[in-house]
């Protein structure tokens, strides 16, 4: 494989890579329902009480 042909073989590699990403991004955009600043990580993280779940 010449040089070239590695180099297209890797940035094709790299954009399967991105478009991958940006599906799982458009995903989770659709799970946080009011944009993800609406979850507090403290929520999923601790209980009522403080301690972790």
């Amino acid at each position: 494989m010449t040089e070239n042909a590695e180099q297209e073989k890797h940035a094709s590699e790299v954009e399967a890579r991105i478009r991958q990403l940006r599906a799982i991004r458009r995903r989770c955009r659709g799970l946080l329902k009011d944009g993800p600043s609406a979850v507090e990580h403290g929520d999923l993280l601790y209980d009522e009480k403080g301690l972790p779940k």
